[in-house]
């Protein structure tokens, strides 16, 4: 007798289901009351009065001269939010704002073949807005 179980094959650079708590792998700037959790297979980034965001860092070697597609699925409680690609210092590539739940994502990203430093982010539009932005199946992968 065999058994049979069903899998999802993800060909991802990154992937982060968010079904444990890998929080450590991002960064958010705590200042004006910000705060970065995990709670029941989601990330919560609970907003504050500075610029608030949250990133993920660590893949430079892995996306550099490549062209990529980046997605994060969201529960917002009010805030109108982003995506956006950074290579060192410089934006280059962003979303539309959204205020509406689900897929966000940014397609067909060339990446800098001299990048050397790449982070995907999650940024909310106005520090007046919303008080809370829900996070979960964050994933980076070729186009």
């Amino acid at each position: 007798m065999f058994l049979q179980e069903t899998y999802e094959l993800i060909d991802a650079i990154f992937y982060d289901a968010t079904s444990s708590d890998n929080s450590s792998n991002y960064y958010y700037n705590p200042n004006g009351g910000v705060s970065f959790s995990y709670q029941n297979n989601w990330y919560v980034l609970n907003l504050g009065t500075s610029a608030n965001y949250v990133q993920l860092n660590g893949l430079t070697d892995n996306v550099k001269a490549k062209t990529i597609n980046f997605e994060v699925e969201l529960e917002l409680n009010g805030a109108s939010t982003r995506l956006e690609v950074y290579a060192s210092d410089t934006r280059i590539g962003y979303s539309a704002y959204s205020t509406t739940n689900g897929v966000l994502s940014i397609s067909d990203l060339a990446i800098p073949s001299d990048a050397t430093n790449v982070f995907f982010r999650v940024v909310r539009r106005y520090t007046d807005d919303g008080n809370s932005i829900k996070l979960k199946k964050w994933r980076v992968y070729e186009s």
